[in-house]
């Protein structure tokens, strides 16, 4: 296992970050592709994230709302996108402002062990049983549910997720040459339904941004 600190002393690490990885681009993609990331199933990097969800859900908890009634913490992050331009860069080899990952998903394109291993990493959190929820999303190649054998698939991936402690989990099963032709030629695909973060959306109607976003996500086989 390769780990940052095992590669570069923080201050330099710090010093890559302030400068939006400028002049550290050897340095980014060791963080990006040789590091481990969330939803593989891997037990160090997916013990962090419950560490970070422990800590946030117990701090919450501790307060009180202006009516006298407790805050109750969820795992949700909304307009991902656009939350990304006001965050700057990040040790996992994001750039400043590009977008930030939904709910407890895997950053886009990092989820390269298949998606029993996605959901065996979502399920670890899940199992705070954080008060308000906490969300999954999952794209899905539609090869990977078609026909009696795939819908079967399918099924038993929802029912064991579920079975074994998720809360919610929400899918697109569209394949990326689609949403791709879909951004050259929007007017044949009007009725192109993909979900965002809690909505769900006519493709062509979203910012480019937002389409290129979804467009990076795995794509996934049951």
């Amino acid at each position: 296992m390769i780990l940052l600190q095992h590669l570069v002393p923080i201050a330099t690490l710090r010093e890559a970050l302030a400068k939006n990885w400028e002049g550290y681009e050897r340095l980014r993609q060791m963080a990006l592709n040789r590091v481990p990331k969330y939803g593989n199933d891997d037990n160090y990097v997916d013990t962090l994230a419950v560490e970070v969800a422990d800590h946030f859900i117990r701090e919450v908890l501790q307060y009180r709302n202006s009516r006298g009634g407790r805050f109750y913490p969820g795992i949700f992050t909304f307009h991902h996108v656009t939350r990304g331009r006001s965050i700057k860069a990040s040790p996992d080899g994001r750039r400043d402002r590009e977008a930030v990952t939904t709910h407890i998903s895997p950053a886009v394109g990092t989820d390269l062990s298949g998606p029993t291993a996605v959901v065996n990493s979502a399920l670890k959190i899940c199992r705070l049983k954080p008060p308000e929820g906490a969300a999954l999303g999952v794209r899905f190649h539609p090869s990977a549910v078609q026909g009696e054998v795939g819908t079967k698939n399918f099924t038993s991936f929802i029912k064991t997720f579920m079975d074994q402690g998720g809360i919610e989990i929400q899918f697109n099963i569209v394949d990326s040459e689609t949403l791709k032709d879909a951004q050259t030629h929007p007017e044949q695909y009007k009725d192109l339904i993909v979900r965002v973060w809690g909505f769900s959306a006519y493709f062509v109607t979203l910012t480019k941004d937002y389409q290129d976003d979804i467009i990076a996500r795995t794509e996934h086989g049951v």
